[in-house]
């Protein structure tokens, strides 16, 4: 099976609540779809998130830019991920380049696993569970009303500024 296509999006989602941290106001979510289409008709996805809007469209682009190496490749991520950091080695795989490769690797393996018809899990030899999950804020400066949390969550984990936590109002739970 070969790789017929690519589709790379770049959106800004906005954040129902924004939320500050110590880089600023976090106000929307800065995202990349990408999708890779086989030449059967199976299509894998992937979402990364660029950290800030300023990284958004250049990963974006980056990821566009990888289209002639990847169309008429076999679906093998393993392979593809080795000739795309062999290609890549001078730029380096860190930063945007690296969540470019991921964007790529990602839709590869997610493809491959749908082909066969098989959960990602189930394809590398692993078990179906339940996977704990949790709610993680970074550093945030709280002000009224209090952070409102959904159930379903298995935990909740909070970094505080060291003076914060002992302000009133402050409940960190476990």
């Amino acid at each position: 099976m070969k790789i017929k296509e690519l589709r790379v999006r770049a959106v800004r989602v906005p954040m129902p609540q924004p939320h500050k941290t110590a880089s600023g106001v976090v106000s929307e979510s800065p995202l990349i779809l990408t999708d890779i289409t086989a030449d059967d008709g199976t299509v894998g996805r992937s979402l990364i998130f660029t950290y800030t809007p300023a990284g958004l469209n250049p990963t974006a682009e980056l990821i566009r830019n990888l289209e002639t190496l990847l169309i008429n490749e076999e679906l093998a991520p393993v392979h593809v991920g080795q000739k795309l950091a062999k290609r890549l080695r001078l730029l380096g795989t860190q930063g945007l380049v690296g969540m470019a490769l991921a964007a790529v690797d990602m839709a590869l393996w997610d493809a491959l696993a749908k082909s066969r018809g098989l959960s990602l899990v189930r394809l590398l030899g692993g078990v179906e569970r339940p996977v704990p999950h949790m709610a993680r804020s970074g550093l945030m400066v709280w002000q009224a009303p209090p952070l409102q949390l959904k159930t379903g969550l298995n935990e909740v984990s909070l970094r505080l500024r060291q003076r914060s936590v002992m302000r009133p109002g402050v409940t960190i739970l476990k």
